[in-house]
């Protein structure tokens, strides 16, 4: 399967997690799938299994890194599509915590629902604003 390909699919799968928090967030099917580490686990299990072909090549660079081999490494395209794949893990886990996070408060969903948008895209910045 091609880094294309690849991205692709990753980010239809993300798509629907997202929307849940945003689109339905009193639907208790939303409710309970957030209430698991179902979203950010795919994401995780998907990345070991790209990452760890490649995990002799890569872990030198990262006991020792230097910013030319790892823009070296994140220039090629499958590792690129590794590294996305690790944003978007990291990106639902902090989504699903302010999801939870926001309705364990009572917090309005239309002051919840800018911040998930900020995380699904801008991951950090997301954070700070929640």
């Amino acid at each position: 399967m091609t880094p294309d390909v690849q991205f692709q699919i990753v980010n239809l799968l993300a798509l629907p997690f997202w929307a849940l928090m945003i689109l339905a967030p009193t639907w208790r099917f939303t409710a309970w799938l957030m209430g698991t580490l179902t979203a950010p686990a795919i994401f995780a299990v998907i990345y070991v299994v790209m990452v760890l072909p490649g995990l002799a090549d890569v872990l030198p660079l990262l006991a020792n890194p230097k910013l030319d081999s790892i823009a070296a490494l994140l220039g090629d395209r499958r590792a690129a599509v590794i590294a996305w794949v690790h944003f978007l893990a990291f990106d639902l886990f902090v989504g699903r915590w302010e999801y939870l996070d926001a309705r364990e408060r009572g917090l309005s969903h239309w002051l919840l629902a800018p911040c998930l948008f900020l995380t699904l895209m801008l991951g950090p910045l997301g954070l700070l604003a929640y």
